[in-house]
């Protein structure tokens, strides 16, 4: 009975995470709810969840007297300190006091209500890498090669969803490729002709996430190419559904361009991209919808049978409708988190 005793109380300790584990992750997600309210011209609500991890990080390590520990403590210490005047200045924005408005505009960009919010995610960082390509006015058409991974910290298991990781890479890579090859001044390069150019080398180059010059001056060499664009989308954080929100992810994304013949980087962009998975609220929403045109076709009937000159029910239908609206957009902004 001892024994069974003992074995137990090692097991509990090697299960239970350590303080400087959770608090890595706590960081983390403190950084995404950062991303989150900056992509939603500064969130309040994201701001406050923010600041809310930030004071558990400094309370799971209170006590800690490791080299780490009080290292994660700073940085909790310093996110913390800097939250103050964020939620301040978020406190007057437009998306702050006028909120329901802002999302019946559909003003959101982090939101996805039909497909997936990694592709979402991926969508927002392409938008941006894109935003800064057009400035370089390279004469050529750069081949793009897309790597994705999965922050190591992260379980092993996804925390949104089933699919495997390995899946939801290639998923995102795919994707990425797509948009390159609406720009013209990019095109995506598949691993058949990445394969074709410079043989077992490109599955080194797609497989690591250093950058290796050699194989990238190679590639050039092969294209006939100057620059090659290197993009690393990597899955940064997992936020699993919670009862105030939805599932979200953060992708933190890197674009090189490199020059082939120098082996040096010309151009280095690198951005964040949010989604937030909206698609359980949309049988919500659309009963809002309808209640909101119901509302004012009812309105409608019972002004036509009115007198012209009574002009009550007009105006009762107009406040009616916009307090309606207004209700309608609180709501899915209460869905967003």
């Amino acid at each position: 009975m001892i024994y069974f005793w003992m074995i137990l109380w090692v097991g509990l300790g090697f299960s239970a995470p350590m303080p400087e584990e959770e608090a890595e992750a706590l960081l983390r997600n403190a950084k995404t709810w950062y991303y989150v309210a900056r992509l939603t011209e500064n969130s309040l609500k994201a701001h406050k969840r923010s600041e809310r991890l930030y004071k558990k990080t400094l309370d799971i390590l209170k006590d800690t007297q490791s080299t780490q520990g009080q290292e994660l403590r700073q940085q909790a210490q310093l996110g913390l300190d800097q939250t103050t005047p964020r939620i301040d200045n978020a406190h007057d924005t437009f998306r702050n006091v006028l909120w329901p408005i802002w999302w019946v505009t559909e003003s959101d960009p982090t939101a996805e209500w039909y497909d997936d919010l990694f592709m979402k995610a991926v969508e927002l960082c392409w938008d941006n890498i894109e935003y800064q390509i057009v400035r370089l006015k390279e004469p050529e058409r750069i081949p793009v090669v897309a790597r994705s991974f999965r922050n190591l910290q992260l379980p092993e298991k996804s925390l949104i969803d089933e699919m495997s990781i390995q899946d939801r890479t290639q998923l995102m890579r795919d994707e990425f490729l797509i948009y390159a090859d609406t720009n013209n001044s990019l095109y995506g390069l598949s691993d058949d002709h990445g394969r074709r150019a410079i043989g077992e080398n490109w599955n080194t180059l797609i497989s690591q996430q250093d950058i290796p010059v050699d194989i990238i001056r190679q590639l050039g060499v092969e294209l006939k190419n100057q620059y090659v664009m290197l993009v690393d989308i990597n899955i940064a954080d997992e936020i699993p559904r919670d009862t105030d929100h939805t599932p979200i992810v953060r992708l933190d994304t890197q674009a090189y361009l490199i020059n082939t013949k120098t082996g040096l980087i010309a151009h280095h962009i690198y951005v964040q991209g949010i989604g937030k998975d909206l698609r359980s609220q949309n049988a919500s929403a659309l009963w809002w919808v309808i209640g909101v045109f119901f509302f004012t076709f009812v309105a409608t009937i019972i002004s036509l049978k009115r007198d012209d000159e009574d002009h009550d029910i007009h105006i009762f239908g107009v406040f009616g409708v916009a307090l309606v609206s207004y209700l309608l957009g609180g709501a899915l902004g209460e869905f967003a988190g």
